[in-house]
């Protein structure tokens, strides 16, 4: 597993929720998904997650 910047964008193959793709000629799988969470004063967060 790796953190990326937010702009570093691997290219797809083939698309869907999960991929492979190659960062540095390494072939990785990718995972995205949706995480929304509220907290216990009624606040939101979350976003699109990658695990690579």
């Amino acid at each position: 597993m790796i953190r990326a910047t937010r702009t570093r964008r691997p290219p797809v193959l083939p698309p869907d929720r999960s991929y492979l793709t190659r960062i540095g000629g390494l072939p990785l799988r990718v995972i995205e998904a949706e995480v929304h969470s509220r907290t216990a004063d009624g606040g939101d967060f979350g976003g699109t997650y990658r695990a690579r």
